[in-house]
């Protein structure tokens, strides 16, 4: 995924997970003109965006914004998130916003040391 934008890695992953530009413009909550400024790189995602952009495609941002690949105990995990219900998915998500925000401040700590 070398010189690629962070709109064509988008495109590639969501006409590879089978979404079409107005599916998936209604999945994240954009209009499909949204969708197609961020896939032309004329408009760049806000963080809620990109969030929604991650959830709904079961990639990493860094996946989006830098082109690295999943790992494949991230894959797998994530295929354990998709067989929950749509209540305990968001319940997982911001149990893990707030745990991650708890490691932030730990490296944080450690940084300052």
């Amino acid at each position: 995924m070398g010189g690629e934008t962070i709109g064509s890695r988008i495109a590639k992953i969501r006409k590879n997970a089978g979404y079409s530009q107005e599916r998936f413009a209604e999945a994240i909550g954009l209009s499909r003109k949204a969708v197609v400024n961020i896939e032309n790189d004329e408009a760049v995602p806000k963080a809620d965006t990109l969030t929604e952009i991650c959830r709904t495609l079961h990639v990493s941002a860094d996946e989006l914004l830098f082109g690295e690949s999943n790992t494949e105990q991230f894959s797998k995990t994530m295929e354990r998130i998709q067989l929950l219900d749509n209540d305990l998915q968001n319940r997982f998500f911001e149990m893990s916003s707030v745990f991650l925000t708890g490691l932030e401040t730990i490296q944080a700590d450690r940084n300052e040391k």
